[in-house]
């Protein structure tokens, strides 16, 4: 299954809708979910019921979003890609012989010792119920519950090693 989002099903330019198109093109045997802000409030609501007082204290639409991607990693498994990301060739090859994979970021200063292990959460694949996603959405829920961020936790460097 591959995984994509935005707040609503209009799409907010066109480019995004040729890069969003691109992944239904390099993987047409796959299921396409697109997920609205709506659909993944009922993920965890319907699914993950105990994660909704942490969902509603972010501040921010974005963490809820990021959030969610893992979720939708953990009870589907596939693959996510952000809205920017194109798909220039299917690679489903690599995802045969490996439970996760994560897309890396260009251009990051090497000096920058917080950010040398990043990886990135705008492209994701994983097989489902891999037991990382539920450490990373517990290490989410800590520090939100104690009031440090846990918003932090839901975007990169949150996802670093």
């Amino acid at each position: 299954m591959i995984h994509q989002s935005w707040k609503s099903r209009k799409l907010p330019t066109r480019r995004a809708q040729r890069w969003s198109a691109s992944w239904q093109t390099c993987f047409p045997n796959w299921e396409f979910r697109f997920w609205t802000d709506d659909d993944k409030l009922a993920l965890v609501r319907d699914h993950y019921p105990w994660f909704l007082p942490v969902y509603f204290s972010f501040k921010k639409p974005v963490e809820r979003a990021d959030v969610a991607r893992y979720f939708y990693m953990f009870h589907f498994g596939g693959i996510y890609a952000d809205l920017d990301a194109v798909c220039q060739k299917n690679f489903e090859h690599l995802l045969n012989s490996t439970a996760m994979l994560f897309g890396g970021m260009d251009g990051l200063k090497q000096e920058d010792s917080l950010l040398r292990t990043y990886v990135e959460n705008s492209l994701m694949a994983s097989r489902p119920g891999h037991p990382f996603w539920m450490r990373l959405i517990a290490r989410v829920m800590v520090h939100q519950h104690f009031g440090r961020g846990g918003g932090q936790w839901t975007l990169p460097p949150g996802l670093r090693f």
